[in-house]
């Protein structure tokens, strides 16, 4: 199909079936490239060295090529673990210490009408998994036909599919504050919450007064209180249910039905809770669809189909809440632009933004485009500037970057999309030395006065 903005359809388009329950081992259809051991200066136009220099790449191969979805596991830090998404293909790879990326395990769907659009990681208690660790890391997956699976990428053991979605799912995220908490958002309009071992939604976010087209993006705030989400209707909304009594039930009713039961539940779950109001609210920003949205402290960042991002905070500047003064059935409307982000040759729907903190110079925003380009912004420069602080080219980029994730650290960049291609930038000074500053040599000085007889 068509990429361009002008279709309302999921990143590609047939009719949503349903998939088989059970996840087969793939071989280890990738192709590694040899990690780089020196890399050439990229400058920009001040004659300042990038953040990130390429490392190596890999290319997965399979009849659907393109990498949707990367996302490394941000709870195990004595390695950097990330999974990937092409087609019915589930890959998990170490982005290892020497700089190659090494496949671990493959997965492959055997309903061969799924394609895979998201990946996060969660955290949950099994009874079987890694030896040693108490609360296991779960991969937690999703695409075109609405079932979302689970599985432990290490055990290779299915945790559990998850029902309940009309639609495709477009993006997962999980909860910073309860990692076995995550939410997804859907092509049947709504944002669900969901525990990693119940099999139910708890909440459904969406309705008369919700989404009026695809959600294409959520994400949580840092308190774990908030959701955004950005959505085909040019919208972005902010659903807080954080002093939602009957949803802050229902959650604590869920996390204590699964707390003691080990991998099953012991009884079905109650019907879900239904969040019909948003707290804010605005079409102001985008004049197309809102493809990538995320929280940075109480502020958000969003992306649309158009060569531009916005950084923006609902109500007041001094106002600590993200979503403003908007309460339940009644929206802040207010949204006040801080930062336009060119972003050029972004037109196609479907490419994602990612962020990585730290102290100056190791805190960016970085976004692919298609035509080969990751864009990076210094989040410590005041102000943020409009046209991007370094670009970094490369010919083994993906010609079309779907997606870029960081590792724990951020001094791992991942940029991958189109031709099966994944690929690795690392921090410069990681892999190879920075080029020295010569100094030139003193010109003679010219003798004044007349010349000597």
């Amino acid at each position: 199909m068509s990429e361009t903005s002008s279709s309302s359809e999921a990143p590609t388009s047939s009719t949503a079936s349903a998939p088989s329950a059970s996840t087969a081992r793939a071989p280890k259809n990738y192709t590694p490239a040899p990690a780089r051991a020196t890399f050439p200066p990229f400058n920009d136009h001040n004659g300042h060295l990038p953040p990130y220099a390429y490392t190596t790449h890999v290319t997965e191969k399979g009849p659907i090529n393109t990498v949707y979805d990367v996302k490394f596991n941000p709870y195990i830090t004595t390695a950097d673990f990330f999974a990937s998404a092409t087609g019915t293909h589930l890959n998990f790879y170490e982005a290892k210490s020497n700089g190659e990326l090494e496949m671990k395990n493959a997965f492959m769907d055997t309903n061969k009408d799924e394609e895979y659009y998201a990946i996060i990681w969660c955290l949950a208690k099994f009874s079987a998994g890694i030896a040693g660790l108490k609360e296991q890391p779960i991969v937690v997956f999703a695409g075109k036909t609405g079932n979302i699976r689970s599985i432990n990428a290490f055990t290779k053991r299915k945790a559990k599919l998850y029902t309940g979605n009309g639609d495709a799912v477009n993006d997962l995220a999980t909860d910073p504050t309860r990692p076995y908490l995550f939410a997804s958002a859907s092509k049947d309009m709504t944002v669900r919450l969901w525990h990693v071992k119940q099999a139910q939604a708890i909440v459904i976010f969406g309705g008369y007064r919700g989404s009026k087209d695809q959600v294409l993006s959520v994400d949580f705030h840092k308190s774990g209180g908030y959701l955004v989400s950005g959505c085909m209707d040019h919208t972005v909304r902010v659903w807080k249910f954080s002093d939602e009594l009957d949803i802050q039930n229902a959650i604590a009713k869920a996390e204590n039905a699964v707390e003691n039961n080990n991998d099953e539940e012991a009884t079905p779950p109650p019907p879900p809770v239904e969040g019909h109001f948003s707290t804010a609210c605005t079409k102001d920003l985008h004049t197309n669809y809102v493809d990538c949205v995320k929280f940075m402290g109480n502020h958000i960042i969003t992306k649309s189909c158009e060569p531009s991002m916005w950084l923006f905070k609902f109500g007041e500047f001094d106002d600590p809440s993200p979503c403003g003064r908007g309460i339940h059935k009644r929206e802040e409307t207010l949204a006040q632009p801080i930062a336009q982000l060119h972003v050029p040759h972004t037109d196609m729907w479907y490419i994602k933004f990612a962020m990585t903190n730290g102290p100056p110079g190791k805190a960016w925003v970085a976004c692919g485009n298609q035509v080969g380009e990751v864009h990076l912004w210094d989040l410590h420069k005041i102000p943020i500037t409009s046209d991007s602080n370094f670009v970094l080219k490369n010919a083994h980029l993906p010609k079309l970057i779907r997606v870029v994730d960081f590792n724990r650290a951020g001094d791992v960049m991942l940029a991958a999309g189109s031709d099966g291609r994944i690929t690795r930038y690392d921090a410069w000074g990681k892999f190879q030395e920075k080029p020295q500053v010569k100094v030139a040599n003193k010109l003679e000085a010219k003798r004044r006065g007349r010349a000597k007889k």
